[in-house]
């Protein structure tokens, strides 16, 4: 009798233990973090080549308007500075200008004396956004913008 109660308060326990952990990898980073660019050609070549302003969204809840510096231009650019979405690594400069909150698919955001919530919705590592903040930043309007996932050094 003492060891099926045992075998019993073994399994109640083990059962206990594994629902106590839905996300045993730690925290999931919100879809906002990390560097965003402006898709150059927008989907004329499917947001492969990157404007090279952009900025970048912290964990912590800081906004860096960056600058990619590494790359030399690529001739469907012009005159304009871009660069490959798929280039390996590149070299940044940023600068603060303010913070965020994100929330799912909206982005509360605070640049200088601007403030607004915009959608933020990530579909193939792409998010299409309308806001005056982020034009702060180097961007139009109702840009295409795209993470740049690669390594990155900052000057």
């Amino acid at each position: 009798m003492n060891l099926t109660r045992w075998w019993a308060g073994l399994a109640c326990a083990t059962l206990l233990m594994s629902c106590g952990d839905d996300n045993p990898t730690g925290p999931v980073e919100p879809a906002v973090v990390g560097l965003w660019f402006k898709c150059e050609l927008g989907l004329a070549d499917d947001c492969a080549t990157l404007d090279n302003d952009g900025y970048q969204f912290t964990s912590d809840g800081q906004v860096y308007e960056i600058a990619e510096t590494s790359q030399s231009s690529l001739p469907q650019c012009g005159t304009s500075n871009c660069f490959a979405a798929d280039e390996p690594s590149i070299e940044i400069t940023r600068i603060l200008v303010g913070s965020y909150t994100y929330d799912v698919t909206s982005l509360a955001i605070s640049v200088g004396a601007c403030s607004e919530t915009v959608t933020w919705s990530v579909t193939a590592d792409r998010v299409e956004y309308s806001g005056a903040c982020l034009d702060r930043l180097g961007n139009a309007a109702d840009d295409l913008v795209r993470e740049y996932t690669g390594t990155v050094t900052v000057a």
